[in-house]
C-alpha cells in the first residue's frame, strides 16, 4: 500500500500496513495527492507536487498555486510503488489522477493553475505510453478559475468533478460540482449555491446503480457574504439537479458509505472531528460526533478485506485503524504505548518519554536513513539527545525493534 503525504512525499507498506518506508525511489516532490491503480491492476498512477496542503485555507490564492517552481507530475510505477517514473511535467501542480472504468489506456490528471488555458482537467488516451503519453486539456467548466479537484468517471462515461476553493484575495465563485458530458464536449453546472466558493469532495453512492446519488463536502468561506454559513454535507439523488444540505457543519472535508450497509456514513470535518451516521437515507438523518481522537479527519477507507475495519487519514495525526461499530460509529485500536517527544521542533536537546518502552531508539532522516546519535538515559522511562550536530530538517524518532516501530516526526 501506498500513503499520500504532505511533507514527506508519502511512505510505503509491504506488510500490510505493520511498517512504513520510504524505500522507492523516483518520488522526490513534497506530496502525493493521489494514487489510482489501471484496471489491469498492473500500473499506479499518482498525482504529485512540489505545494503541500493543497486546498485548505492557506492554499487558495494565486501567489502560492501558480508559482513556477511549485511543479507537479504524474508518475506510474510498474512494481508496486517501488520505483516511479515521471509520465508527464505539467509545471503545475496535480491534485488528483483517476482511469477510465471503460478505456484501459485513458487517464485524467486535474492541474492546478488559474492561468486560462493551462489549469483544468487533462486527460490522455496512451496512459500505456508511460513517459511518451500525450496529453490534451478537457474545455473549463463554467465559471471555474482552474482549481480543479476530484475526478470521478462515471459508468456512463460521463466524468464528475469538484472544483475547490479561489482567492484573489476574497473568494471568487468559481468552486462547485460539474459534469462533463463526452458527446458534446461540454461540462453543465450541478452546483448548489453553496457550493460556490469552497467544495472539497465530491463522493458517489456505491449502492446507487445508476450513480445518480451523491454526496459532497463544503467549507464555509470569509469575506464574500455569500460563501459564509454554506458549510455542511450536501447530497443529491438526480446528477445534481436538486440538493438538500443533510448535515449542517461549518467544514467538510468528505465522506464514505458503507460497502455493507447503505444507511451508514462517516463525514470527516476540519476542526470538528469524524461524525457518523447510521440513517443517512432518511429524510431527516442524524449525525453522531465518534470518539475519533483528533479534530481533523481528512478521507475514510474500509478495508475491502475486512468490511468492518477502517484506516481514517487525518491532517496531523497520521492513520488510525478502527473497528465499526453501529451504536457509537468507531472503536479505536490502541496499541500498549505512551510515547512522547518534547521540546519539537528543537535545537538543542530533545527528551522522549516511553511509559513502556518496547526497545531501541533510531533516529532516521527524511529518506529512511538512520542518523546514529547518542542516546542517553536520565530517568526510569525517559532518554535524552543532543541535537546540536543535526542538520536543520525532519527527523523520525523509531521506538521499538526491526519487526514492530512507533514512529514520530
Amino acid at each position: 500500500m501506498w500513503t499520500c503525504l504532505s511533507d514527506i512525499k508519502g511512505t510505503r507498506t509491504s506488510d500490510a500496513g505493520e511498517n512504513w518506508s520510504f524505500d522507492y525511489t523516483g518520488h522526490q516532490d513534497n506530496t502525493s495527492y493521489r494514487i489510482v491503480t489501471s484496471n489491469d491492476k498492473k500500473t499506479l498512477y499518482m498525482a504529485t507536487s512540489k505545494i503541500h496542503d493543497l486546498y485548505q485555507s492557506t492554499r487558495l490564492g494565486d501567489s502560492h498555486l501558480d508559482r513556477p517552481d511549485n511543479t507537479g507530475e504524474v508518475k506510474f510505477s510498474k512494481d508496486n510503488g517501488k520505483t516511479w517514473t515521471a509520465m508527464s511535467n505539467f509545471s503545475d501542480i496535480i491534485a488528483w489522477v483517476a482511469t477510465h472504468p471503460n478505456e484501459d489506456n485513458t487517464l485524467y490528471a486535474a492541474r492546478v493553475n488559474s492561468t486560462v488555458g493551462v489549469g483544468g482537467i487533462w486527460q490522455t488516451k496512451n496512459a500505456n505510453a508511460g513517459a511518451s503519453a500525450t496529453w490534451t486539456k478537457l474545455p473549463d467548466p463554467p465559471r471555474t478559475e482552474g482549481h480543479p479537484y476530484n475526478i470521478i468517471v462515471l459508468n456512463d462515461r460521463k466524468i464528475l468533478a469538484s472544483y475547490s476553493g479561489h482567492r484573489d484575495p476574497n473568494f471568487t465563485a468559481s468552486s462547485g460540482v460539474f459534469l462533463f458530458d463526452p458527446a458534446t464536449n461540454s461540462w453543465s453546472d450541478r452546483s448548489h449555491s453553496g457550493m460556490r466558493y469552497w467544495t472539497k469532495d465530491v463522493v458517489v453512492d456505491p449502492h446507487d446503480p445508476t450513480q445518480n446519488t451523491w454526496y459532497v463536502g463544503v467549507f464555509s468561506g470569509w469575506g464574500v457574504a455569500a460563501s459564509q454559513n454554506v458549510g455542511g454535507l450536501y447530497k443529491t439523488t438526480d446528477r445534481g439537479l436538486t440538493w438538500t444540505r443533510i448535515f449542517n457543519h461549518e467544514r467538510v472535508e468528505s465522506a464514505t458509505i458503507s460497502p455493507t450497509n447503505p444507511n451508514e456514513i462517516y463525514v470527516s470535518t476540519e476542526v470538528g472531528g469524524l461524525y457518523y451516521s447510521s440513517n443517512v437515507n432518511s429524510n431527516l438523518p442524524t449525525f453522531q460526533l465518534t470518539d475519533y481522537p483528533f479534530r481533523h479527519p481528512m478521507r475514510i477507507f474500509f478495508n475491502p478485506y475486512k468490511p468492518e475495519e477502517l484506516w481514517i487519514t487525518s491532517f496531523g495525526q497520521g492513520v488510525i485503524i478502527a473497528n465499526k461499530k453501529s451504536t457509537t460509529g468507531i472503536d479505536i485500536k490502541k496499541e500498549d504505548i505512551s510515547f512522547e517527544i518534547y521540546p519539537n521542533p528543537a535545537k538543542d536537546n530533545i527528551y522522549i518519554y516511553a511509559k513502556n518502552n518496547p526497545g531501541a531508539v533510531i533516529i532516521t532522516n527524511y529518506s529512511g536513513q538512520q542518523i546514529h546519535m547518542d542516546v542517553k538515559k536520565v530517568g526510569e522511562n525517559l532518554n535524552q539527545i543532543n541535537v546540536q550536530k543535526l542538520k536543520p530538517g525532519m527527523y523520525f524518532i523509531h521506538l521499538g525493534s526491526t519487526s514492530k516501530s512507533w514512529i514520530k516526526l
